[in-house]
């Protein structure tokens, strides 16, 4: 739909005086596309002349020009693997070893989906997982900040290799814990940070956007 506005236009229903008017001419019902409309696979190019009190509009189809290629994703992006079965759409989730009283077992629970944050028991470690969609080959790393805060803790691994046994036999599954360094004299929070290097390049790329855009935490108290 194309609206314009006319200065100097007569009114009709007061002839010899002058106004302003909006005009609006609809596409679809110009005739300018015929019965169909436009039609996909093709490239269209409106020119819009402006004559007075009247518009021209000439309609050209051009060739639509392309080259077609094989794009692999999985050697260029980072993803989760979210396929069916993986838990949590593959991205980051903190666990903690937890004593069930009912049953008289230890056993992983999963940290809190609202506040993803899990508090460190002393002696206790945490457990860290996620699911590497792509890419398919380079390596993986986590660090922590801040300072002040990873001075009292360890991850074990803290980096990996990514290959075609980790995608394909593993789901992309990385596992590390997070283990307690020291005694606290405060409260210490601890952040993530999760990196990946692609095969044959130096630097490293965020992964955080992906596997950590809630910014999981683990609270240890003195």
């Amino acid at each position: 739909t194309l609206s314009y506005t006319i200065a100097g236009y007569e009114d009709p229903d007061n002839p010899g005086e002058l106004m302003v008017i909006t005009k609006t001419v609809r596409l679809n019902e110009s005739g300018l596309f015929g019965d169909k409309g436009m039609e996909a696979g093709k490239k269209y190019i409106i020119t819009l002349r402006f004559k007075g009190k009247t518009i021209d509009l000439n309609l050209v189809v051009m060739p639509w020009d392309y080259q077609e290629f094989d794009l692999e994703y999985s050697s260029s992006t980072i993803s989760a693997n979210a396929a069916s079965g993986v838990p949590n759409e593959g991205v980051l989730w903190l666990y903690t070893w937890t004593y069930d009283e009912e049953h008289s077992v230890w056993s992983w629970s999963a940290g809190d989906r609202n506040t993803r944050s899990v508090t460190m028991e002393s002696g206790n470690n945490v457990r860290g997982i996620f699911y590497i969609g792509a890419p398919h080959s380079g390596r993986w790393q986590i660090t922590t900040y801040p300072a002040e805060a990873a001075q009292y803790f360890s991850v074990e691994p803290s980096s990996g290799v990514i290959d075609e046994e980790l995608i394909k036999d593993h789901q992309g599954l990385v596992e590390f814990y997070v283990k307690p360094k020291g005694a606290v004299p405060t409260q210490q929070i601890l952040h993530f940070n999760i990196a990946f290097q692609f095969n044959g390049e130096t630097q490293w790329r965020d992964g955080n956007t992906e596997f950590n855009r809630k910014d999981w935490k683990i609270v240890r108290e003195p």
